[in-house]
């Protein structure tokens, strides 16, 4: 029996721009008000999981760094310090690490600028 082999999913990052050095990269992601997973998570309070956060951050990195086929080997270290909504706008950021590793941070925007301190940081190791 064959193996059924899909295509991860894609999330639209807008602003997607290179530090100066390779070292990093920023964009924005804006929460789309009807993804299927926020149905029901939570009634009257919608959250996005954090198994979602964690593939639109992987999602972001393949992006970022050009590399449709890069899977995360797993993810290190997650601090989830705030609540990821529906209808907001949140920069993340990718800063390269030691031996193939990434720091992720999601910070949410308010009018245009950053709000205090990241919601998630992730270190994925690639």
């Amino acid at each position: 029996m064959k193996e059924r082999v899909t295509a991860p999913l894609t999330y639209p990052f807008s602003n997607l721009t290179r530090n100066q050095a390779p070292e990093g990269f920023s964009g924005l992601f804006t929460v789309a008000q009807d993804l299927p997973y926020l149905q029901g998570h939570f009634p009257g309070l919608p959250l996005v999981p954090a198994v979602i956060l964690l593939e639109i951050s992987q999602d972001f990195l393949r992006t970022g760094l050009d590399r449709p086929e890069l899977r995360a080997k797993r993810a290190k270290h997650c601090k989830f310090k705030g609540m990821v909504t529906p209808g907001e706008t949140y920069r993340l950021r990718a800063e390269s690490g030691k031996a193939g590793s990434w720091h992720l941070s999601w910070t949410k925007e308010s009018g245009g600028a950053p709000a205090a301190g990241p919601v998630v940081e992730l270190l994925f190791e690639t």
